[in-house]
């Protein structure tokens, strides 16, 4: 449980590949390979922290030791492989310590641990170009038979501030199971240049001496998350260990929440306002700053919010809530690998991971070793081995109040025309559907509009499919005097059937008074058809250049898009 929570704490040649998977209005994202390989990998505010995993032999003995390194958006290795031996995650900078390797940045800082032999730890913090900011350099010394030092762990930094463990040890015989060995914990916080501004109480240092027996309770500070971090009881009886939340202080040393008593047995750092928390049945819900818990501890493991969305699990399902409990994404997926970042979150089913959008589109197909959380503009994805590089696809500049209109389309303009000229105002408040098929009553009722909505001689109305109150009604009487259409036959206007290519010009020639066409014909275009010489006229007009250079596809359904195209070449 801690581990899942604790995940989205942390936070070359290429072959492009796009994929507009989804729905027409969903996240459309570039998949990039590299020629970098690892086999796991954190997203750092936009950075790649990769791991290569270390070997054994078949008797279990190191062959080689776990890699890390630290990748560009770009594809570039920043810092390149090292062996090391601990993994870190991030917070706003600085990255603690836990059981594999890589590094981790944001803000620009760095933070390296190494594992430089069996005891020694080594605090090196570095900016995004790899100059060492501050260290904390582990020391040792023989005193007699006695081996004397001190040594190091980093917390992640938050709001500037990281936690430092120090850690003090005496070992007789140079062992930590001689019968007088002891070691101590002391911690402070430190601010961006390695000075402390804060020592932690003497309660929060950590004595442990072997063959002291009896109960032994000390506290202990987690990260910081938004200016508060929290704080625990950590009980020693014998070899048992027990921790349980007492509340969260401020970078000054003051609590400001209280949550002794609770009953929880766990919480995590504040993150968009809430903080997670394990109730004593092992669920997870979610508090806010005064301490509320405004989300029940009902589901089975989670993520941290962000962007006021959070992953959690339920029933051996993953899905997505919002900070009012409401469902977002359903529970259908079998893992998540952190919550929503960018409107993105990565999802598992059948052992394999995507990106998965608000709507629940799958915008990064499901068949990657590992997915990583969309920060900084990047996320990064691992298969067979190599790392692949996904970034959004640049949103089209859309035009006339329509999100499916897209700057530099053919009808654009058109459209916009048709709007600001009230022929159309889209089949919705935010979608003009350019691409659907046009109806024979959308399109009299364009042109008639077009024209100035003249009001017919007559009401006279020969078509039975055809009533008064009926959008198109009076475009329809006005068309059939003026000769523009007589009706798919003498009762039927057929008002809602498709209009074709043919139609939709034969009618704009009709409108414009039947003039002679000047423009050049197709081959598919015979002479002596109803919609010959409308052709001719509309291809010398400018209006039509064909569905091809060499067709007119007569009997094809004219779309929306091309009809408001027809009438503003016509009428513009």
């Amino acid at each position: 449980m801690k581990k899942v929570l604790s995940l989205l704490l942390t936070a070359c040649l290429f072959a492009a590949l796009s994929l507009p998977a989804g729905a027409a209005d969903s996240v459309k994202v570039t998949v990039a390979k590299t020629g970098v390989k690892a086999d796991s990998v954190f997203n750092c505010q936009g950075y790649g922290s990769l791991v290569a995993a270390g070997e054994t032999d078949k008797d279990g003995a190191v062959v080689s030791r776990p890699q890390a390194a630290l990748l560009d958006k770009e594809g570039r290795l920043v810092f390149p492989y090292r062996e090391t031996y601990n993994q870190f995650y991030y917070e706003d900078g600085v990255v603690s310590l836990t059981s594999n390797s890589s590094y981790t940045i944001a803000a620009d800082l760095l933070v390296v641990q190494d594992d430089l032999g069996e005891t020694d730890l080594n605090l090196y913090y570095y900016d995004i170009n790899g100059n060492k900011l501050f260290s904390f350099i582990d020391t040792e010394s023989t005193e007699g038979e006695t081996a004397v030092g001190t040594s190091y762990l980093g917390g992640p930094m938050e709001d500037g501030l990281v936690l430092v463990m120090e850690r003090s040890y005496a070992f007789s015989d140079g062992s930590s199971e001689g019968d007088n060995s002891s070691e101590q914990w002391s911690a402070y916080v430190v601010d961006k240049t390695g000075q402390p501004v804060l020592e932690l109480p003497a309660d929060f240092s950590t004595v442990i001496a072997s063959g002291a027996g009896g109960i032994d309770t000390k506290k202990s500070l987690d990260p910081f998350g938004e200016g508060l971090a929290a704080f625990f009881a950590n009980t020693y009886e014998g070899e048992d260990f027990t921790s349980q939340p007492m509340g969260y202080m401020n970078a000054k040393g003051e609590t400001v929440l209280d949550l002794s008593g609770r009953g929880y047995t766990n919480t995590g750092a504040f993150q968009d306002g809430l903080a997670w928390v394990i109730d004593g049945n092992g669920k997870v819900g979610f508090i806010d700053k005064s301490g509320q818990e405004v989300i029940a501890c009902t589901y089975s493991s989670g993520y941290p919010f962000c962007d006021g969305i959070a992953a959690v699990e339920k029933n051996g399902k993953w899905g997505c809530i919002d900070k009012e409990n409401h469902v977002v994404v359903p529970f259908v997926y079998d893992d998540a690998y952190g919550s929503m970042s960018e409107d993105l979150v990565p999802m598992g089913k059948n052992g394999k991971y995507g990106l998965v959008d608000r709507q629940n589109n799958i915008v990064l197909p499901m068949e990657y070793d590992d997915v990583s959380t969309f920060e900084g503009g990047v996320a990064y994805a691992i298969k067979d081995g190599y790392v692949y590089i996904v970034t959004k696809q640049a949103p089209r500049p859309t035009v006339g109040g329509f999100d499916d209109v897209f700057e530099g389309e053919y009808y654009a303009e058109p459209v916009k025309w048709a709007v600001e000229n009230k022929i159309t105002a889209g089949e919705t408040d935010t979608t003009f559907a350019p691409g659907k098929t046009c109806t024979r009553g959308q399109i009299v009722t364009f042109l008639w509009r077009a024209n100035g909505e003249p009001e017919p001689a007559s009401a006279a109305n020969p078509f039975t499919d055809v009533k008064a109150g009926d959008y198109y009604y009076k475009a329809m009487l006005w068309a059939k005097e003026k000769g523009i259409t007589s009706g798919t036959d003498d009762t039927h206007f057929s008002p809602n059937a498709a209009c074709s290519r043919a139609q939709a010009v034969t009618f704009l020639w009709r409108a414009n008074g039947e003039p002679v066409g000047t423009g050049s014909t197709f081959g598919d275009v015979k002479d002596g058809e109803y919609y010959t010489e409308a052709v001719k006229w509309a291809t010398g007009e400018g209006i039509t250049a064909g569905d091809t250079s060499t067709t007119f596809a007569p009997n094809k359904n004219c779309t929306r898009g091309q009809i408001v195209t027809f009438l503003y070449r016509d009428k513009a």
